[in-house]
């Protein structure tokens, strides 16, 4: 048995996301989305200039995040169909970004402490089933051994992806790269 915690969009959530607002007023995960980053610089650029003294270009850090965004998008348009189940509801901002449509979270929440049903659990495996999805991608607070039994009853590969934390990677850009690699190598 998978366990408690899995969780299924209803179909009002899931057209939602079609339209582009999957991630909702309550999602914290912006910096799955360098643009989200484009509309705080003004501001961001404004206290960290006031506080430390220095001196950020504001103008060279939204080309930047530009085409770090283009790059991305490079990435995940090499795969036919872009449909995930996460970890949790984290992957809202990037998939309104990138064209991905997210149909559930094995956790039901922006935050990792929420379980589901087994109505739930089993609603998940046939969305996923029906949406031909190709991986369980989990992070951070999500049982590894729940996503590894969801996926393995759906024959699929379980990604761990690292969606809030560096992971090695040397900054932000590797950071988004390396995601955004992770999501489209097991798409493939």
């Amino acid at each position: 048995m998978i366990g408690e915690n899995i969780t299924v969009r209803d179909s009002d959530e899931v057209h939602a996301e079609e339209d582009g607002d999957a991630h909702g007023a309550g999602d914290p995960h912006l910096w799955l989305s360098p643009l989200s980053f484009t509309q705080a610089l003004p501001s961001l650029t404004a206290a960290i200039n006031k506080a430390t003294g220095l001196s950020i270009d504001e103008a060279a850090a939204i080309g930047r995040l530009t085409q770090l965004d283009n790059e991305i998008n490079e990435v995940i348009s090499s795969v036919s169909s872009c449909v995930l189940l996460s970890g949790h509801d984290e992957m809202g901002y990037f998939a309104d970004r990138y064209g991905c449509t997210v149909i559930g979270a094995i956790i039901p929440s922006f935050s990792t402490t929420s379980e589901a049903t087994a109505k739930q659990i089993a609603d998940l495996k046939m969305l996923a089933e029906s949406n031909n999805v190709k991986a369980v991608f989990t992070g951070l607070g999500t049982p590894a051994e729940v996503s590894e039994q969801l996926a393995s009853e759906l024959g699929i590969a379980a990604v761990s992806l690292s969606t809030h934390y560096l992971n090695g990677a040397a900054n932000y850009r590797e950071f988004m790269l390396n995601l955004a690699d992770q999501i489209a190598e097991a798409l493939r």
